[in-house]
This record gives C-alpha cells, structure tokens and sequence, in this order.
C-alpha cells in the first residue's frame, strides 16, 4: 500500500508541475478565461483533461524527444 500510495504521490508531483507549468505560458487573456471556468465549473473543472493542456503537453513531449 505505501509504495502505491507514494506513486501516486510522485504522479501528483508531476502532474502539479506540468500544469504550473502550462499555467505559466497563458497571456492575460487566457489567464481570465481560466479563471472564469475555474469558478463558473468548479470542481468539474480539470486543467490536465483540457483540450489545451493535452495539445502543449504532446508538443512539449514531442519537442523533448526530437
């Protein structure tokens, strides 16, 4: 159980970076928007499930292998 549970802690880690890091390249404008959806969905609301996370997350990774 403890090793499970200390995975899934390093994933959150990861995860918690990767989306910092995603937030960080957001001009003005995005960051509104991402503030408006945050709080008009609430919890329903997953940035690492967007459309937009998803697409920088691959060309990230794609940039990185090639």
């Amino acid at each position: 159980m403890y090793i499970i549970s200390y995975t899934y802690s390093m994933l959150d880690e990861q995860l918690r970076k990767l989306t910092n890091d995603y937030l960080d390249t957001f001009t003005e404008k995005e960051r509104q928007a991402y503030e408006l959806a945050k709080d008009h969905l609430g919890m329903s609301f997953q940035i690492e499930k967007s459309n937009g996370f998803l697409e920088w997350k691959k060309k990230k990774e794609e940039s990185q292998s090639g």
